[in-house]
């Protein structure tokens, strides 16, 4: 490619990410943090961070969403409560955007081996409905988790797998569903998968007993809130901030009743979404799993783009911010795409309901719209189906 093309890339880069940190910097951002912040302070101070009225109390200002996260990761949260909450919070998105650099980089130069990362990046502002601006915005520590397992598919792909287990157990002790990648390993070439798999989840049972026994009252209160504040979430959180499978569907039951459809109850509802996720693992599994399958490192790449679609298409939550764990899956399409789809799979992966600093254009806030960060992921994971299947 011409110089001058690579330096508009570039350019192009330099005025989203202006854009979109401007826009960050304006207003209250940073609302999952403040949650954080202050239970690692009630924690340091002798209170149960899952516990909203006593976290109000201690913190003197509202809590608007409860701590959901495991005992273990206040650990990680007490790295930022030393300071006062204002230089806390721009402590938290320095680190934050330090790690999305460095992900940015092992994506494009490891995972990828793309030798224009320039264009990457461009696709990476892009793509998903501005995925990555939502995270920076949000606060939430997605970014630390998904820095950690594209980490651990780096050394998959290297064959190191107690590495990869090693990452895939760090990014469960934040969030619990991680977990699902050691499947991964059953696909695995190497003849040594098998003892990995059961060592890191006796490893993960192990650290879960080890949280028992040194914060017995902590672990509990966690386990218990866990499926209460879950489950409200999964289900009142819908559309554009949440536009998962699950979502989804009981968006369209709630269609078809407002225009005098019957009403489905919940059992129906919940046997729908498990027989459509069933479906989604069954032919994933399938594909990954096909006789003779080779285990190149190509063949083993895109067969953990495929996970990772399948996980996205799967999980009854996730978030719009969480769309980031399907970039390098998704611009790997587009790099291999022939000359004449080049453009139009990257406009459509790139086309947003209104990034950070560009106005939302309301009309496009429709049903369909809103899942269309959902219908993304659908059609990478048909692809890498149909590339991966025999």
């Amino acid at each position: 490619m011409p110089k001058s093309g690579r330096l508009a890339a570039l350019a192009l880069v330099v005025l989203i990410w202006s854009l979109g940190l401007s826009s960050i910097g304006r207003g209250a951002q940073q609302w999952d943090f403040h949650t954080y912040y202050h239970a690692a302070r009630a924690h340091a101070g002798g209170i149960n961070p899952y516990d909203t009225e006593a976290l109000e109390r201690h913190a003197r200002t509202r809590i608007q969403l409860p701590f959901v996260y495991p005992p273990p990761a206040l650990a990680f949260f007490r790295l930022f409560s030393f300071a006062d909450y204002p230089d806390a919070v721009r402590i938290y998105f320095f680190a934050k955007l330090l790690t999305l650099a460095g992900m940015a980089l092992l994506l494009s130069l490891v995972v990828l081996e793309e030798r224009r990362p320039e264009f990457f990046f461009l696709f990476s502002a892009l793509a998903f409905n501005g995925a990555v601006f939502l995270d920076l915005r949000s606060g939430n520590p997605s970014l630390f988790e998904q820095a950690v397992l594209w980490g651990a598919f780096a050394f998959y792909l290297r064959g190191r797998l107690g590495l990869f287990c090693l990452g895939v157990l760090v990014a469960a002790s934040v969030k619990l569903q991680p977990l699902v990648f050691l499947g991964l390993l059953a696909f695995h070439p190497s003849r040594h998968r098998w003892r990995w798999l059961a060592g890191a989840i006796a490893a993960f049972a192990a650290f879960q007993a080890a949280s028992w026994l040194l914060a017995p009252e902590l672990t509990r209160s966690f386990w218990q809130g866990l499926w209460g504040v879950n489950s409200g979430i999964v289900f009142h959180e819908r559309g554009i901030i949440n536009p998962s499978s699950y979502a989804f569907l009981e968006d369209v039951w709630e269609l078809i009743r407002a225009n005098g459809g019957p009403a489905a109850g919940p059992s129906l509802r919940t046997a729908v979404y498990a027989a459509a996720a069933a479906a989604v693992a069954a032919a994933t599994l399938r594909a990954l799993a096909r006789p003779g399958r080779p285990r190149t490192a190509a063949d083993l790449r895109e067969g953990v783009f495929l996970f990772c679609c399948a996980y996205a298409l799967i999980a009854p939550r996730f978030k719009d911010y969480t769309y980031v764990l399907l970039l390098a899956p998704a611009f790997h399409l587009v790099r291999e795409a022939k000359p004449s789809s080049f453009a139009l799979l990257f406009v459509l992966f790139s086309l947003s309901t209104g990034l950070p600093g560009i106005p939302e254009h309301r009309i496009f806030f429709s049903f369909l719209w809103s899942y269309y960060p959902l219908a993304l992921a659908a059609f990478s994971w048909a692809l890498y189906l149909r590339r991966c299947a025999p």
